[in-house]
């Protein structure tokens, strides 16, 4: 049952990546100079873009932490204690992976925001709506390099 959650998740974590890695694109084509520089007058030209990357990021955030909870469900069967371990920290790993993917949609939503109309002042909204970014960025590398510490240290316990 365990192996049959961990299979589920790893699913919803392949098309989290794949909607995060199109909505990062997005976010190259929307938030360049060009843009920032006229903001009203470029918002017409970049929306639809803004909008699909807002709409991929958050789908991708949901698809996290559908992993997320579907590591949480293994994690509370009755499984070898490493391999609970193992399962927690997947579980905090991609939450904070969510996290970071709402943030990001998040900077879309402030381009999209028509009482926005200077560009740097915009640059400085995202500037401050991304400042825990970074912070999420370490959690995410942490959790998965204990999880891969703990997967190493006790192979014996995971099917390959």
């Amino acid at each position: 049952e365990a192996n049959r959650l961990v299979d589920a998740a790893n699913v919803a974590v392949d098309e989290g990546k794949k909607s995060s890695a199109e909505g990062l694109k997005m976010s190259e084509l929307v938030f360049t100079e060009e843009h920032l520089s006229d903001l009203p007058k470029e918002r017409v030209k970049f929306r639809a873009d803004a909008e699909k990357g807002r709409d991929l990021l958050t789908q991708s955030g949901k698809q996290f932490r559908k992993a997320a909870d579907l590591f949480q469900q293994a994690a509370g069967l009755r499984v070898d204690d490493h391999f609970k371990e193992y399962l927690r920290l997947k579980q905090q790993q991609f939450v904070a992976l969510a996290e970071m993917e709402e943030l990001v949609a998040s900077n879309f939503i402030l381009a999209l925001d028509e009482t926005v109309v200077d560009g740097p002042i915009l640059s400085k909204r995202i500037k401050d709506a991304t400042r825990s970014l970074d912070d999420l960025i370490k959690k995410v590398h942490d959790f998965r390099e204990q999880a891969e510490k703990v997967q190493n240290d006790h192979p014996d316990v995971f099917k390959k």
